[in-house]
């Protein structure tokens, strides 16, 4: 446990010592302007700002935790020694987790007193979109063997929900701008029958994070990689 916070310590020096942090710290900025001009009605800017540009934020994050160890080969020299190997990728992703947990977190308060809403509660709701778009920026870097495998990948991902939303029919990664699913998020309940979809949406996601978590470990765990 020890060592884990004190590796977790030094993740933290390394990131604010890099430009990631600036250009971390300019897109936040750059949410907190544009989720107030282009959200016109609260619905959309909440939309915007979990199920778009959260889904940004967890993608460079998790980018960066990967590159420290994968671009510069270090985990060879890691694997030199005996250990688990699914235990490592967790552990670099986890601090890529921490990070975006606080930036969306700052990001929920700040609205939470605008709005004079609970948004959390939406941002509970998206969880599982994050978790598959985790699986899938996690898959692109064990694939490729760095960490732009999972930039490119994981923006990939971004593109594709944010563009087609509309063609994705239930779906789609972009559905907090409803009023029915925004009832879901704030209750826990459908507004109505005809809103179960709703619920087959998260189940999708939950089940698409579970199978690129789990290919991913299994790929990454393999002794011949």
């Amino acid at each position: 446990m020890n060592g884990l916070i004190a590796r977790h310590l030094l993740f933290w020096r390394l990131f604010f010592r890099s430009w990631s942090a600036y250009g971390m710290l300019a897109l936040f900025l750059l949410t907190v302007y544009a989720t107030g001009r282009l959200g016109q009605l609260e619905r959309d800017a909440i939309s915007l700002l979990y199920e778009t540009v959260g889904v940004l934020f967890l993608i460079c994050y998790m980018q960066w935790s990967s590159k420290v160890d994968f671009d510069s080969k270090f985990l060879e020299l890691i694997f030199t020694y005996p250990q688990w190997r699914w235990k490592v990728l967790l552990e670099r992703f986890l601090f890529g987790w921490v990070l975006f947990s606080l930036t969306m977190c700052l990001l929920s308060v700040a609205y939470s007193f605008q709005m004079s809403l609970p948004i959390w509660k939406e941002l509970l709701f998206v969880m599982p979109v994050y978790l598959a778009c985790t699986g899938v920026v996690g898959l692109g870097t064990v694939l490729v063997k760095h960490s732009l495998g999972g930039l490119l990948l994981g923006l990939m991902f971004w593109l594709f929900f944010a563009l087609a939303r509309g063609l994705l029919g239930p779906f789609s990664g972009v559905i907090l701008h409803f009023t029915g699913v925004r009832y879901f998020a704030f209750h826990h309940e459908l507004a109505s029958s005809s809103d179960t979809w709703i619920l087959y949406n998260r189940l999708f996601f939950l089940l698409l994070a579970l199978l690129l978590g789990t290919a991913t470990i299994v790929w990454f765990a393999r002794k011949e990689r």
